[in-house]
């Protein structure tokens, strides 16, 4: 079906095979709002995020996805997709302002070009979110849709358990002596 869309429009339907052949940003006049709605819904399916609102059109607030971990999914991570060429520190602290009005414990920005300095500079300053018992992890993360591409939900930085789930008991001393046999 692809080789025929392509026979007959001269272009390739279906996913990007990497972030050079997806585009959908104001950067080119040509797409419009549906455009840029499937590649936020397709971003957010890379790392297996939830579309905010379905991925129908409409206001999202700045929230194009949702993320949920958690050993019973009870945390939310939420997910921003900005698919321009040209990415600045608004878009971080926008999705900082986000992540605390809705009392998310994480912001994920997917963006298709890598982060500029200050962007990484607010996201280290954003702290941490830790969860007894686990690891902490960077609260806002910046994932560029390569590495999104490459490794699927493991770009995503969700608490890990360190060591082991189960307690350890006490080892018991005996003060007994063990006698000897007698064979």
């Amino acid at each position: 079906m692809r080789l025929r869309h392509h026979r007959s429009c001269g272009a390739e339907a279906g996913p990007p095979v990497d972030r050079h052949r997806h585009h959908p940003s104001g950067d080119q006049p040509d797409r419009d709002d549906k455009t840029k709605k499937e590649f936020e819904k397709w971003a957010c399916g890379l790392i297996k995020a939830y579309p905010q609102g379905g991925g129908r059109k409409g206001a999202d607030g700045g929230i194009d996805g949702l993320f949920r971990f958690g050993p019973a999914k009870e945390h939310v991570a939420i997910v921003s997709v900005k698919g321009g060429m040209s990415v600045g520190v608004g878009m971080v602290r926008d999705l900082d302002a986000v992540v605390t009005e809705q009392k998310a414990q994480i912001g994920i920005l997917l963006t298709l070009t890598p982060p500029t300095g200050p962007m990484v500079d607010w996201a280290k300053g954003a702290g941490t979110f830790q969860v007894e018992g686990f690891d902490p992890v960077p609260r806002l993360q910046i994932i560029t849709v390569e590495e999104a591409m490459e490794k699927g939900p493991r770009a995503v930085n969700t608490p890990l358990r360190h060591g082991s789930p189960y307690k350890k008991a006490a080892r018991e001393e005996d003060t007994r002596a063990q006698g000897a046999l007698d064979i």
